[in-house]
């Protein structure tokens, strides 16, 4: 199973007593009920193994993208080869795992960015990113603009809008 992030790696990020009075107050955007739970949503028409593998990639991705922090990881809980989930992906779908978990955790991020009292360092470890580089990074290859930028243009424009500006795949 899936480690969830350690409590005392937190403490670089927020006090560790903060923890829990956020998750509850953004238990919402924690954990939305769909961001992109079915092969439909990548336009994958298939009924045989693969489909199934994707489908269970696809419900743990979703399920645990707080805390997955690499395709080597999920592949482990799927019993199967990173490569051979990494080329499963990407034949149907176009997206390799690594992109649809970043996928996921930038749109989470987003929700977040709504919210003016967050701090982005908050935001990235709510939203499963293992530190603020890595969210920084990743959120300019989708955006092209920082973080600080970002959360300013959600703020003025919505989510949905500024998720539609991204590249794809993020």
């Amino acid at each position: 199973m899936i480690e969830p992030y350690h409590q005392t790696e937190l403490q670089h990020i927020i006090h560790i007593n903060e923890l829990s009075t956020l998750e509850e107050r953004f238990a919402p955007q924690l954990y939305p009920e769909k961001l992109l739970s079915s092969l439909q949503d990548l336009q994958i028409n298939r009924q045989d193994y693969t489909a199934q593998l994707l489908q269970s990639a696809l419900i743990t991705i979703e399920t645990y993208y707080l805390w997955i922090l690499s395709v080597k990881e999920l592949a482990n809980n799927l019993n199967t080869h990173p490569s051979n989930l990494n080329k499963q992906f990407s034949k149907h779908s176009g997206y390799s795992p690594y992109q649809l978990i970043n996928r996921i955790k930038l749109k989470h991020s987003l929700h977040l960015m709504q919210y003016p009292d967050l701090l982005l360092k908050t935001i990235a470890y709510l939203s499963g990113f293992s530190n603020y580089q890595q969210f920084g990074e990743c959120l300019y290859k989708a955006f092209f603009v920082s973080p600080i930028v970002l959360k300013q243009k959600v703020n003025l424009y919505g989510v949905e809008s500024v998720w539609k500006t991204r590249e794809s795949p993020p």
